[in-house]
């Protein structure tokens, strides 16, 4: 699948989700992703906050290596996104399979610019 049909397929998952029920929101794709994880690794903020008024699981893991949504939107820098998940309850120490918080990846990186200062600024004043 190329890139243009995955962005395709996701928002289908997510067009799909928001009009189905509260209980498809969450349901994984082949990948082991949920619509949120999908929006908040593309940067999708409308998609994010629609899913999330619909009532998508913040904290939900993927279904192989347990990432949260907020692991996506951290990894791929989309700090508006991390502040919508952060203010709707995600938990930043929340940890993977591998016992990896997002938080805890964040300090891992080997390179800590101000822009990774500020997202674990960010994600310090979340923690529970």
């Amino acid at each position: 699948m190329d890139h243009g049909q995955y962005v395709e397929t996701v928002r289908h998952i997510i067009a799909n989700a928001l009009v189905v029920s509260r209980d498809a929101v969450d349901l994984f794709d082949e990948d082991g992703k949920t619509a949120l994880h999908a929006a908040c690794m593309n940067g999708w903020e409308v998609q994010v906050i629609e899913l999330i008024r619909a009532g998508a699981d913040v904290n939900k893991r993927c279904k192989y290596v347990g990432q949260s949504p907020l692991f996506f939107a951290t990894k791929w820098e989309h700090a508006n996104i991390m502040k919508i998940l952060l203010d709707s309850g995600s938990d930043p120490e929340q940890e993977d399979k591998f016992g990896r918080s997002t938080l805890r990846w964040v300090t891992m990186q080997p390179n800590q610019d101000a822009k990774m200062d500020n997202t674990l600024q960010l994600l310090r004043r979340n923690s529970p």
